[in-house]
């Protein structure tokens, strides 16, 4: 029986329905065009299979109850279309609101505890009625067949364009490539997109996107423009220090954190003071996104020369290579260091050629990756918890884990140079002020966000001074340590807040307190420098203390922003 329907089913979509073959599978096909070059293909590919899979058995299935082509081919794309659509009606809505000014009295019909399992109760009464009438309708379906078949034809062509004209087929090799090769070694790693804040929204792609990427090829080219310079290391010091740089993502600095979150830090800040730190008051990063801002700070360097170069860094090939074959850990390999470094869920601040690489073992049985997050988001499956708890709890835990061991660079004989970018204060808000669990929202009022925010500062201090305690009392070598943020916050465009966007928090302790060549405005493209010649010999000159903007569709244009950063 089941083969005679798979024959008839067969003869009767020659020169049929075609469209429950494509539309299915379009929006994970675009959600991974808009993210090529982001090492997604081990995601993106047994999602594509699985959705086509179940597509044609529900279709062959469908089928052989109705014994109509049509209107089982029908029913199944508007499952899947409304199915995948989940995600962007929500958007829609939402936008609805902002535009008639409700959004902050009917916040609660979307983000409200019960929201989404309400609109996907609304979702299945709107399937059930549509197919419902599909089933009784009685005139036949054959232009519409037709229509949703050049519907979904051209919507191939356009994905097969973007692909091409994305250089698309190189970056799938490349993809392919790291996945065979990871495979073969018994690990397939994930690379991750930019954290939400930092995203754009496109027509496919509401919650996860990717501009286009620099070629690989031009990065490796450029890579002596910043792997060189390095100093002349005559006058080391007796017992080479352990040197920690961390990094708590998106951390304002003070003055701003009062003045706009009514957030007090001055007993951090003074806890800090009275075991040695150099708190630089007014101290703003160079760039206002991570990639950028880190790769410059790492390398002591601005990106200007090598955007000149490559002529591209609307993506982050070319800043996350500067940061993954960083100046600074090259040279102090070079002189006997061992280094630590962390996973952070973001590919590009993951360190995973360093001498010591941890990641912090999941208690769950699974934890979508960033691109399986973002294609759940696109559907009703959102709605259940066990996602958004997936995803804080992941993001507890690798925050958490990297707060807990850096200090075991302590126990180590030989010099270490630890980096360890940490994702909290940044969103998700996964912390109370004491640390303890809260699940994350999608969406805050400026009021929430600045509470949420706020106590998700005050448990990073708390932490990062356990931190600084273990690491002072726990060492036997002198100890350098920079706790300097990679940016501030900011609730809107950060073209309209980049002052506040572009200052950060910024503290130096060395062992031997030479603070002469610190001062309360120094950035982080002079962090190193300072480190350098403090301890390393070094005769570097201080760079102009100097903050970029890189405007949104600007490939390299980096605008100078500092006036109006200083200005406030």
């Amino acid at each position: 029986m089941v083969s005679a329907t798979l024959k008839r089913w067969g003869t009767q979509i020659k020169g049929g329905a075609i469209h429950p073959l494509i539309l299915p599978v379009f929006p994970v096909l675009s959600l991974y065009l808009n993210n090529l070059g982001q090492g997604f293909l081990s995601q993106a590919a047994p999602i594509l299979v699985g959705v086509f899979t179940l597509s044609l058995a529900s279709w062959v299935l469908i089928y052989a109850l109705m014994k109509d082509r049509n209107k089982s081919a029908l029913i199944v794309s508007t499952f899947f279309v409304l199915f995948f659509s989940f995600g962007h009606g929500l958007t829609v809505i939402r936008v609805v609101l902002e535009q008639l000014n409700l959004l902050d009295k009917l916040w609660f019909i979307l983000y409200a505890q019960h929201a989404r399992p309400f609109w996907t109760v609304i979702w299945v009464i709107f399937f059930i009625a549509i197919t419902v009438l599909i089933v009784k309708r009685k005139r036949d379906l054959k232009k519409l067949t037709d229509v949703l078949n050049l519907m979904a034809v051209t919507l191939a062509v356009i994905a097969a364009g973007n692909f091409l004209l994305a250089d698309g087929f190189r970056l799938y090799l490349q993809s392919a490539t790291r996945l065979v090769t990871a495979t073969i070694h018994g690990k397939v790693s994930e690379s991750r997109t930019d954290h939400q804040p930092e995203i754009k929204y496109h027509a496919f792609l509401p919650f996860i996107s990717k501009p286009e990427p620099s070629d690989p090829k031009n990065s490796m080219q450029f890579e002596q423009i910043w792997l060189r310079d390095f100093p002349a290391t005559t006058t080391l010091p007796q017992q080479l220090p352990d040197i920690y740089y961390i990094i708590p993502d998106m951390y304002i600095r003070a003055d701003y954190l009062t003045e706009l979150y009514q957030c007090d830090t001055s007993d951090f800040l003074s806890a800090l003071e009275e075991r040695g730190f150099f708190i630089a008051s007014e101290s703003r990063s160079n760039y206002h996104l991570t990639a950028y801002s880190l790769a410059s700070s790492l390398n002591y360097m601005y990106l200007n020369d090598p955007a000149e170069q490559v002529g591209d860094m609307s993506g982050h090939t070319l800043s996350a290579q500067m940061i993954q074959q960083n100046r600074i850990a090259v040279f102090l390999k070079s002189q006997g260091y061992t280094t630590i470094a962390f996973a952070t869920g973001f590919w590009f601040t993951e360190l995973e050629d360093a001498n010591i690489f941890m990641e912090p073992p999941t208690t769950l049985q699974w934890l979508p990756g960033e691109f399986e997050a973002g294609a759940i988001k696109l559907t009703p499956l959102s709605a259940f918890s066990i996602f958004n708890q997936s995803r804080d709890e992941v993001y507890r835990q690798r925050t958490l884990y990297t707060l807990a061991h850096i200090p075991d660079a302590t126990k180590i004989d030989a010099p270490t140079f630890t980096f360890a970018h940490i994702l909290s204060p940044h969103d998700p808000f996964v912390f109370d002020a004491y640390g303890a669990p809260i699940p994350s929202r999608d969406s805050y009022s400026y009021e929430e966000h600045a509470k949420a925010y706020c106590n998700n500062v005050l448990h990073i201090n708390r932490r990062l001074q356990e931190v600084v305690d273990k690491i002072l009392s726990h060492s036997v070598k002198p100890a350098i340590i920079i706790i300097q943020s990679d940016h501030g916050a900011c609730y809107g465009d950060y073209a309209e807040h980049i002052n506040e966007r572009m200052s950060n928090l910024n503290a130096y302790y060395f062992y031997d307190q030479r603070y002469d060549d610190l001062y309360p405005g120094i950035t982080p493209v002079n962090t190193f420098r300072v480190v350098l010649n403090n301890y390393f010999g070094a005769d570097y000159a201080l760079l102009a203390d100097i903050s970029y903007y890189l405007p949104p569709n600007s490939n390299y244009g980096f605008v100078d922003v500092t006036d109006k950063v200083i200005g406030k």
